[in-house]
């Protein structure tokens, strides 16, 4: 039971943290963009794609290693 509940616990937080993370993304990177000059529907589709992937399986995989390694 230990491990279904810490795996259902890694999952749950992972999601909640890619989630946060791609809606602060979502959000700066576009007003920076702005600031700079560059055309933020231009640059900003493939920039936040990118980074939000990158934040989901870093934050799983760190995640899993943190609570199921160390069971």
């Amino acid at each position: 039971v230990g491990f279904v509940l810490a795996t259902a616990a890694c999952v749950g937080l992972a999601m909640c943290f890619a989630m946060a993370i791609s809606g602060f993304t979502g959000s700066a990177i576009p007003i920076c963009l702005y600031r700079f000059g560059v055309d933020p529907a231009v640059a900003s589709g493939p920039l936040i794609t990118t980074i939000n992937d990158l934040v989901a399986v870093l934050s799983y995989y760190g995640l899993a290693w943190a609570l199921l390694l160390n069971l």
